[in-house]
């Protein structure tokens, strides 16, 4: 399968509303759940949904006259002022969300679709057809689930630790641990762009801080969380015990997060942020000065 597809067009690029309405009307399973109204001049991981699972695909958005200048187009008599570029890896459900999200921007649009496994360019109505084949493809599949890495597998490896202890709830990728005041603490189920392996981000963040990021903390374990693997079920549990709720659990007000961040110099502007959110400027004042102090040495 492809794993981009360009959408050219001369048009004004259709508010999201629009993009849900026409996927609806094809009978796609596959709904946008980007916040702004637009996607101008985006760039980066567009969300989605997926017959009700979680999903999305990279999406990167150019309005300019020299738009398809690297892409070849066929001589159609058009001009094309804007491009479309959808994204994915080797994750299926990630690639149906691209080709139909594809399908219907060229519907909506009168544009013209690359898809670059076949390196054809598609109409609208050719780009619909090979969306659905896709979808035809994933329908038949059969046989039990393939183990895989989307918020619906996490959900499934996490049923255990979900139903021992009442404190913790699944928010997408997030594990996070109640109650949940200033601080929301817990483990983050990254992405790899794999379908058989995610990353494990012990996750410390602030309400304050940006609702997208991985968190202040490293990543553990590295490469060993492919799903597929003996030790995977028993790693994980033992991992999310000792690496994860066991440092984090404990941090429950902002003094104690600029206690965990103190020794990280990298860190330091977060730690003196949550001081001072804390009502502790002379604490803060004390960690700049002797900053200073060792860098003057």
């Amino acid at each position: 399968m492809a794993s981009e597809a360009h959408v050219l067009f001369d048009a004004a690029l259709p508010a999201i509303g629009r993009i849900n309405a026409e996927l609806k009307r094809l009978g796609f399973p596959v709904r946008l759940r980007y916040r702004a109204g637009c996607l101008d001049a985006h760039a980066g991981f567009l969300p989605a949904m997926l017959r009700r699972q979680q999903s999305g695909c990279e999406c990167d958005v150019r309005s300019c006259p020299d738009a398809a200048s690297d892409l070849e187009p066929p001589e159609t008599g058009k001009s094309f002022s804007r491009r479309v570029s959808l994204r994915w890896a080797s994750d299926k459900d990630e690639a149906i969300v691209g080709l139909c999200v594809a399908a219907a921007l060229a519907r909506l649009t009168q544009g013209i679709v690359l898809e670059d496994g076949s390196g054809k360019w598609q109409d609208a109505g050719k780009a619909v057809d090979y969306a659905r084949q896709h979808l035809e493809a994933m329908a038949v599949r059969g046989g039990p689930a393939e183990p895989g890495a989307r918020p619906a597998d996490i959900r499934r490896y996490l049923k255990g630790f979900l139903a021992e202890r009442d404190d913790l709830v699944l928010v997408g990728r997030h594990l996070l641990i109640r109650p949940v005041r200033h601080i929301l603490r817990g483990a983050l189920f990254d992405r790899t762009g794999e379908r058989t392996r995610f990353r494990i981000w012990p996750y410390l963040q602030p309400l304050y801080g940006h609702p997208h990021s991985t968190g202040w903390l490293e990543t553990i374990h590295g490469s060993l969380w492919d799903v597929t693997a003996a030790h995977f079920m028993p790693l994980l549990q033992d991992a999310l015990l000792h690496d994860v709720f066991a440092d984090v659990g404990s941090i429950t007000t902002l003094e104690g997060l600029a206690s965990r961040l103190e020794a990280d110099r990298e860190k330091v502007s977060s730690c003196v942020i949550a001081l001072l959110l804390a009502g502790r400027p002379e604490t803060a004042s004390a960690i700049i000065d002797g900053l200073e102090a060792r860098d003057a040495i």
